[in-house]
């Protein structure tokens, strides 16, 4: 299917799908990290470095980064 695509559909599609990975990382950072829960769980997560709980920072660190670093889709 890609490669039966002109150039600017074959963009648009590897756009779509970087939204979709950093979305997933970004989500799961943010059930590991406890700042997202999961639906219809009543688990809650806690990533703790160095015994200091990490308070949603996987997710704000990742999309900061890519924000500074000019790779968020």
């Amino acid at each position: 299917m890609y490669q039966q695509m002109d150039a600017e559909q074959q963009k648009l599609m590897m756009h779509l799908m970087e939204v979709v990975m950093v979305d997933t990382v970004s989500n799961v950072f943010g059930v590991i990290d406890g700042s997202s829960s999961l639906n219809d769980s009543d688990m809650e997560a806690t990533v703790l470095l160095d015994d200091v709980d990490t308070e949603g920072e996987l997710q704000e660190s990742f999309i900061g980064y890519l924000q500074e670093e000019d790779l968020y889709p």
